[in-house]
């Protein structure tokens, strides 16, 4: 969001808290009011908003001075993703983001008395006080981190219609937040190679099965095997080329998409074809992702083979 923006969102929502003002389930209908309004303000480029009702939200980048003995009404989070065709920083990393920390709080003290604690506490380290306005309904104070310049902030502060109340509305804003990490990809149980698998094409060896496939049509018999492997692609593509060419197999490279591997492959009767591809797995890039499909027509009837964990390479044609 654009900090202009921010700033009118922040602007109008205090006004109707201050023409809403009461307390207890009042507080709690003007906070969700806020709330509404800021996630209209954003609903094109912000992600969900997380709310904290009574206390403050969580990742706090730092924590803004807040106003001693003020009711923390609550605050929210949101977590707005880069917006579609821009660039992330280098130094951001690609899980940076802007963050928007929203926090309302409420006391009985009179409206200059809390401009005055502001002023102040937003001059010291590790805040600094960049801009302050006043108006007849309004003050706002914005400041910023001298330890980190992706942070910014705005105080505001209003009045009830009674002036008895002051209500301070504190926006955060970190342009160098980072999403939570994914954690580590974990390739779960290995499955079975499939019994009817042909056993002339060659296993690899330590490979983990994640999906295995057969279906029956007509005279022949097809096989779908998907596996992963921590051996790079060219180790897997080399590997299975000369295995096949060592049987007397016929294999060709076919074109590929991106940064795939592909090879067909034949054997000399006719009866046995298929395909392999194999490329970097999306999900994590230690692990090499291979496709084997293999096509067995009716002039060959695949033994049945024991069952094993995984597929085994053929040792004597490394």
């Amino acid at each position: 969001m654009r900090p202009l923006l921010l700033v009118s969102v922040l602007a109008a929502s205090l006004l109707l808290a201050a023409a809403c003002g009461g307390g207890g389930d009042e507080d709690e209908r003007v906070a969700g009011i806020i709330h509404r309004l800021v996630a209209a303000a954003q609903a094109s480029d912000a992600g969900a908003i997380e709310r904290f009702p009574g206390e403050l939200p969580e990742g706090l980048p730092a924590e803004p001075p807040l106003y001693p003995d003020a009711d923390l009404i609550g605050s929210s989070r949101i977590l707005a993703p880069p917006a579609a065709g821009e660039e992330t920083g280098a130094e951001q990393g690609p899980s940076g983001q802007t963050a928007l920390y929203f926090i309302v709080l409420d006391t009985d003290d009179d409206r200059e008395r809390v401009f005055a604690f502001y002023e102040d506490a937003l001059d010291e380290e590790p805040w600094q006080l960049d801009a302050l306005a006043s108006v007849r309904d309004l003050d706002r104070l914005e400041f910023s981190n001298v330890d980190d310049e992706d942070i910014v902030g705005v105080v505001q502060l209003v009045t009830d219609e009674d002036g008895e109340r002051t209500s301070i509305f504190i926006s955060l804003q970190d342009a160098g937040a980072r999403a939570e990490e994914e954690p580590p990809f974990e390739p779960g149980t290995r499955l079975p190679v499939l019994r009817r698998f042909p056993e002339d094409v060659p296993r690899y060896d330590g490979a983990i099965v994640t999906s295995a496939a057969f279906q029956r049509s007509g005279e022949s018999e097809s096989f779908l095997l998907i596996f992963l492997t921590e051996d790079s692609q060219d180790a897997v593509a080399s590997f299975y080329q000369e295995a096949f060419e060592e049987l007397g197999w016929t294999v060709e490279e076919r074109e590929a998409v991106g940064s795939e591997q592909r090879l067909h492959f034949e054997d000399e009767e006719r009866t046995i074809e298929g395909d392999l591809t194999v490329d970097r797995f999306v999900e994590d890039d230690r692990y090499t992702e291979v496709d084997l499909r293999v096509q067995v027509s009716s002039g060959q009837e695949p033994e049945d083979s024991v069952a094993t964990a995984t597929p085994e390479a053929d040792t004597e044609s490394e």
